[in-house]
């Protein structure tokens, strides 16, 4: 009879170990639930005001309201998020819009500044290493003739 008993206690207190590391690992689960959905909810705040920031052209700046940080701040929380990916992408592809048309109004030095915004935002972008490219190649002959024209007091524009 005492074997038995000794092997009820034994029972008894296996089952209860069980459910102690049950009970944690639910209590670990839910704490992490509770993290990814709050982590979440900051996620869809952050990228709905990262688009209205978009439709406002406020790209970049003001320092404490733009689209950039706020899908920086994103992709801190989710790395591999796409929406963000795909915002950065949106603002570089817009800086290079605007670099275009001030190329084609002949505001070569606006459109640098637009080009270097773009590069900011995405310093990989081939297609803004290129337009950069590009317009120091345009730049580049007015300032090869500048210690001439400083020199005669003239400027080869």
């Amino acid at each position: 009879m005492m074997k038995l008993f000794r092997v009820l206690v034994v029972i008894v207190a296996i089952f209860s170990l069980q459910a102690c590391w049950l009970g944690s690992a639910a209590i670990k689960e839910s704490a992490n639930n509770d993290f990814s959905h709050s982590q979440e909810k900051v996620m869809v705040t952050l990228l709905r005001a990262a688009e209205e920031a978009v439709l406002a052209n406020r790209l970049t700046t003001p320092i404490d309201d733009n689209a950039y940080d706020r899908y920086r701040a994103v992709l801190v929380l989710d790395r591999d998020n796409a929406q963000a990916k795909r915002g950065l992408a949106f603002i570089t592809e817009r800086y290079l819009e605007w670099a275009q048309a001030s190329i084609h109004r002949g505001d070569l030095t606006h459109a640098a500044k637009m080009v270097a915004k773009a590069q900011s935002v995405k310093p990989e972008s081939v297609k803004a290493n290129n337009l950069a490219d590009q317009i120091r190649k345009h730049v580049s002959p007015v300032f090869d003739h500048a210690p001439q024209a400083a020199h005669n007091n003239e400027w080869p524009l």
